[in-house]
């Protein structure tokens, strides 16, 4: 699936398919972000928010990953479940794709 993906990028890139970018990366976001149970370390991040919540601002901001804790802790506080931790984190790594691409 992935090398599919990826030469079906590259041939698009060929063709100069530059105005088809936004609607590649959104749609490879959507792809990232909103997998289930994928991956073989989805059982250990459920684990760290299902230990983490409650650990409130000190807490989370003397854990080694402060970042990861503070989206932890908005999405405890949103009420949100598990899951939108992958959307979370997906949209802050396209978002750093982007500024890569556009460089």
């Amino acid at each position: 699936m992935y090398l599919a993906a990826y030469g079906g990028l590259s041939f698009i890139r060929a063709l100069g398919g530059q105005r088809l970018y936004f609607p590649v990366l959104v749609l490879l976001f959507i792809f990232s972000a909103f997998r289930f149970e994928v991956g073989c370390d989805w059982t250990g991040y459920y684990r760290q928010y299902q230990l983490r919540q409650g650990l409130g601002w000190e807490g989370v901001l003397e854990q080694r990953e402060p970042l990861w804790w503070i989206i932890v802790q908005l999405t405890h506080m949103a009420d949100l479940p598990y899951p939108w931790l992958n959307v979370w984190s997906s949209a802050l790594f396209f978002s750093g794709v982007h500024v890569l691409a556009r460089r």
